[in-house]
């Protein structure tokens, strides 16, 4: 009976953990089977109503075709439309969530994708974008067309004479009055440009321009008694009342206004009370509140009462735009790591050796010259110059000897020192001059001599009286040249 009792109780663990084990693994792989999105039964209608149309077999907007598996994902011209994994970084996703009046959304025509819709659209990106073989699309049932849509495609209504008169009295005010289309009635009136000085009272024959769909009263000085001749422009779809002193009593005139699809309040004094007269607008789908009164909370009122509705209030744009800065782009980072890889594989296969080196030169001993100084070096102090080496050089030694040894011939006694160099050429041009003198007395006693040999001794005493007398260690020279000159 225990063995029994053990052998059930064993069982019962064993399929219990093994039910815990397929749970694990089946969240690991990315939710239950109730999440998983069926590509046939949920992804392929939404692509068949809003995409084959124009995306198909018959025609290829943007060189882009979804039809098959295949060329689905080569994409188009705008490149693929899906990451498989991550619908945030996917071209279809961000193309499908843009607003009605924003440039590139798809589908480009009539009511855009349902939250419905987008939200199943993105679940099955990031479960993996996965269509399952032999799977094609056709054209589906055409989308319901948008009755506003087919309004302003339409030729417009018929133009009165009152009308025209209208028209006439907004162009005289400045306003610029321009047809929405060719061949169509309907028009635009825009004051933003050159008639901000348009006032309350100017706009009462407003509605008598009943193809008036478009009216732009953009930084105008009106008032919210304005808005009572707004209000009743019956075929209005698109109004811009930005900047101007509007409050929330004037939102009350507006109402009425079946056909009314945008409306731009930024900058105004409109609170959370005045979005409550808006309620009754069942089409519009786009209202900017930004930098006004209203609050986060009058905001959730109004998109509870209106779910199409898309309000752009500013402060969520910057909290999102402050959280995506700081999470890290996945494709910048893949870059810089193909870069980084890049950059490693061009070094050069030499660099390990390199290091190698240079740690052996860490490692080896600093040699003298490495070594510091311990004490500081004294300056070495300048060495005082020869004396000699300052002086110029004399002249040359062949000159030089020769005009001593002509003074010694002609008697004139000891030759002059050589003076200092800076006085060379001065002192050579003075000698030069004073060799002429010595030269005529030399020759007049040489004449005088040979004249009287009788008087030779007189003469020599009178020769030397007239001399300068010879330095002591010149006597033995001049006594040999008398000598030879006696001879």
């Amino acid at each position: 009976m225990i063995r029994t009792m053990v052998i059930a109780v064993t069982a019962w663990l064993v399929c219990v953990a093994g039910v815990a084990f397929a749970d694990d693994q089946q969240g690991q792989s990315g939710g239950s089977a109730a999440d998983t999105v069926d590509f046939v039964k949920q992804i392929k209608p939404i692509f068949e109503r809003n995409c084959v149309r124009c995306h198909g077999p018959d025609e290829s907007k943007g060189d882009f075709q979804l039809h098959t598996k295949e060329s689905f994902f080569r994409g188009g011209l705008e490149g693929t439309p899906v990451e498989p994994g991550d619908a945030e970084a996917s071209l279809l996703f961000e193309l499908i969530t843009l607003g009605p009046d924003e440039e590139g959304r798809m589908p480009p025509e009539g009511d855009p994708l349902s939250k419905e819709e987008i939200e199943l659209i993105r679940k099955w990106i990031d479960q993996g974008a996965k269509w399952p073989e032999g799977v094609k699309l056709s054209v589906g049932p055409e989308r319901k067309k948008d009755p506003i849509e087919e309004m302003l495609n339409g030729p417009g209504l018929e133009v009165t004479p009152e009308e025209q008169q209208a028209i006439q009295k907004m162009q005289s005010l400045g306003a610029l009055v321009l047809p929405i289309a060719q061949k169509t009635n309907w028009v635009r009136i825009d004051f933003s440009l050159g008639a901000t000085h348009v006032t309350d009272s100017d706009l009462a024959t407003l509605p008598a321009i009943r193809n008036l769909v478009e009216l732009d009263l953009g930084g105008t000085k009106i008032t919210d008694q304005a808005l009572q001749y707004v209000g009743r422009c019956q075929n209005l779809v698109r109004l811009h009342l930005e900047r101007t002193a509007i409050t929330d009593a004037g939102l009350a005139y507006l109402k009425n206004l079946p056909y009314l699809t945008y409306l731009n309040l930024y900058g105004t004094k409109v609170s959370d009370k005045g979005l409550q007269q808006l309620k009754g607008l069942k089409n519009l789908r786009r209202l900017y509140v930004w930098q006004t009164q209203v609050t986060p909370a009058g905001v959730k009122t109004l998109q509870a009462a209106l779910p199409e509705l898309r309000i752009v209030a500013g402060w969520e744009q910057q909290l999102a735009q402050a959280e995506k800065s700081k999470q890290p782009d996945p494709k910048k980072q893949a870059e810089a790591a193909k870069q980084e890889a890049a950059k490693k594989k061009s070094q050069p296969k030499q660099e390990p050796q390199k290091k190698a080196q240079s740690q052996a030169q860490k490692k080896k001993p600093k040699t003298s010259k490495d070594a510091k100084p311990t004490q500081k070096p004294q300056k070495p102090q300048p060495e005082k110059p020869a004396a000699k080496k300052n002086e110029q050089p004399a002249a040359k030694p062949g000159k030089k000897q020769q005009r001593q040894e002509h003074q010694k011939q002609e008697g004139t006694g000891e030759p002059k020192k050589a003076k200092p160099a800076e006085k060379k050429q001065s002192n050579e041009s003075a000698a030069r001059g004073a060799e002429q003198p010595q030269r005529s007395k030399g020759k007049q006693k040489s004449e005088k001599d040979s004249a009287s040999k009788s008087a030779r001794g007189n003469g020599r005493k009178q020769g030397e009286r007239d001399k300068p007398k010879p330095s002591a260690g010149r006597s033995d020279e001049l006594a040999k040249s008398k000598k030879s000159k006696s001879h």
